[in-house]
């Protein structure tokens, strides 16, 4: 299995070594042609190019241009990459893309992490190769920049190959041939350590160690600084005890003891251990912290934030379950399918090669929501159960206390421990006069810990990031109205046509799928919103699109006529 493994890493490698780099070279090199650029150094010395590029390794805001300044969430220019490019001049402004020229180099010269970055920054593509080089940058940055085994598994590999292939081909329709012969390719071992070498990502790491160790020097100062403050404590110790009555000399030579096995201590080999521990803790803190910061980052409305990892159609996961009332990730990355029709069930689905497990449902369900990594809620019209995705067992089901006659119809769950739970009735057996409630409620107490009167019955109704939304329209007027749990208004946001489903991302802004088949990216605060870009996620018009987002795997799943699994862009 290892040396089979190792195969698919030696063909998926030289693709992209002997294919996809030269042609990402050739494109780069035929764009800045066209565009009336005689060499690579000439179009990197442009000031247009230098300064995207400039933003995509420092923050700084520069002294000229300053209006196509842009801050970038991550710097994916690592220092080697910027330091190959350009050279320093110390004479010109020293926070600046001014000061940097271009240095000679060769097309040749640029990997295909780097050639791609340029591609996609600076040069002119359709859409089509636009999601093609992403789509074959963000593999090799997945397969390869950080894999220190040389191994790619059987199931992995037949589906990176055929995306793979499929990509290649749509920047270069001639490659089919050159596929095949590397397909085919007997194992190569001294080739294969050449190109694990090539791939692996090292400058990326070896700046990651740097920045590491500049963390690790702060804070082995402030240990030192720590120590320092101890030997003064202890030296006061020390004269206290000294000055104690000869009635406790006894304990004072005891103290005096102790403070001689601390000082002890302090030199010890152990002491040393627990100082580089606590000092790796502190690492460990500063890394969670630069996580934490860049997750506060905005997403920009209509960016491009995921690219299509996986795309199955819906009949050959679910059969005959075609309809659905809902779709979750997991945080361990597995899919779950409510089926609403036929029989009623819960699917369990690895990515992989969508294998599904079933839980079998006693009644129609109405919706479902993930509330921790192993624990599903799937609403009734009446109740809601709570199932165990790994036992496939019920542990409880929970009665929401709505008048008759009524009928539960939303569901979502929150991080502190609450589901909330959305349910209409009637006021009257003999009219149409609806009341809609929400229930928040302590899933492991099972006790409700409020209920919000909506005082109608909405069209539409979505609860994230600590906001409840609704949906109103008036003479075509589409507006999705944004309240808090106080029923104040927060915002009201118009759309191109009504709201289907909601979803909030990584930022707290948020993804709406419209009846018209767009998909409106919506701001935190609401107050800007744009349609979004990547042409695969659009909704089908005909067809109810669900849509969900894991924060853990940083993944984005859609179920209308197909099943499209999207990674998060870094």
């Amino acid at each position: 299995m290892d040396a089979e493994d190792r195969q698919h890493y030696f063909v998926i490698g030289s693709v992209f070594l002997e294919i996809v780099t030269p042609i990402f070279q050739n494109h780069l090199q035929r764009d800045y042609q066209n565009r009336g650029f005689v060499s690579l150094q000439s179009f990197l010395d442009s000031q247009p190019v230098k300064h995207k590029l400039f933003h995509l390794r420092f923050k700084n805001s520069c002294c000229i241009d300053q209006a196509n300044c842009v801050k970038k969430r991550s710097l994916p220019l690592n220092s080697y990459q910027w330091d190959l490019l350009y050279s320093e001049n110390p004479a010109c402004c020293n926070q600046c893309h001014c000061k940097y020229a271009a240095k000679s180099l060769q097309i040749s010269d640029l990997d295909i992490s780097f050639a791609g970055l340029i591609l996609l920054n600076c040069c002119n593509l359709t859409q089509g190769e636009d999601h093609a080089i992403r789509t074959l940058r963000q593999h090799k940055n997945a397969n390869f920049s950080h894999n220190t085994t040389g191994k790619i598994t059987k199931t992995h590999y037949d589906i990176l190959w055929a995306d793979m292939e499929k990509e290649v081909l749509q920047l270069d329709n001639t490659k089919q041939d050159a596929l095949k012969r590397i397909e085919n390719r007997p194992m190569d071992e001294p080739l294969c350590k050449r190109y694990f070498t090539c791939l692996l990502d090292t400058h990326q790491q070896l700046d990651e160690i740097n920045t590491s160790f500049k963390g690790m020097r702060k804070t082995m100062t402030e240990l030192d600084n720590s120590v320092q403050r101890v030997d003064t404590t202890i030296k006061q110790i020390e004269t206290s005890v000294e000055h104690v009555d000869s009635s406790i000399q006894e304990v004072g030579s005891s103290v005096k003891s102790m403070v001689t096995t601390v000082q002890g201590i302090r030199t010890s080999n152990e002491e040393s251990n627990q100082r580089m521990n606590s000092t790796f803790q502190k690492l460990l803190d500063i890394v969670q912290k630069e996580i934490t910061e860049k997750d506060k980052n905005q997403y920009r409305t209509g960016d491009h934030i995921f690219y299509r990892h996986k795309c199955e159609n819906k009949a050959d996961v679910l059969g005959n379950n075609t309809d659905i009332c809902g779709v979750q990730m997991m945080d361990d990355g597995r899919l779950v399918f409510c089926c609403s029709s036929n029989l009623y069930k819960l699917l369990i689905c690895n990515t992989e090669n969508f294998n599904s497990e079933t839980i079998n449902l006693q009644e129609q369900p109405r919706g479902i929501t993930a509330i921790t990594k192993n624990q599903i809620a799937i609403l009734f019209e009446q109740h809601l159960e709570i199932y165990d995705t790994n036992s496939k067992e019920i542990i409880k089901s929970i009665q929401i206390p709505v008048p008759l006659p009524r009928w539960c119809h939303y569901i979502t769950s929150t991080i502190d421990n609450t589901i909330i739970v959305g349910a209409t009735y009637k006021l009257r057996y003999e009219c149409e006069e609806r009341k809609t409630l929400l229930f928040i409620i302590d899933h492991k107490t099972e006790k409700i810990i409020q209920i919000i009167d909506i005082d109608k019955y909405p069209n539409f109704i979505h609860v994230s990031n600590g906001k409840i939304f609704d949906y109103g329209c008036i003479l075509y007027t589409y507006n999705l109205n944004c309240f808090s749990f106080s029923g104040d208004k927060i915002f009201t946001k118009k759309l191109p046509s009504q709201p289907r489903k909601m979803v909030a991302l990584a930022d707290g802004s948020w993804y709406v799928v419209c009846t018209d088949g767009s998909i409106q990216h919506v701001s935190k605060d609401g107050k800007h919103s744009n349609k979004v870009k990547t042409s695969e996620l659009q909704s089908t018009k005909d067809c109810v699109m669900f849509i969900n987002y894991n924060l853990k795997q940083r993944k984005l799943v859609t179920c209308d006529t197909h099943i499209k699994i999207f990674n998060e862009i870094d």
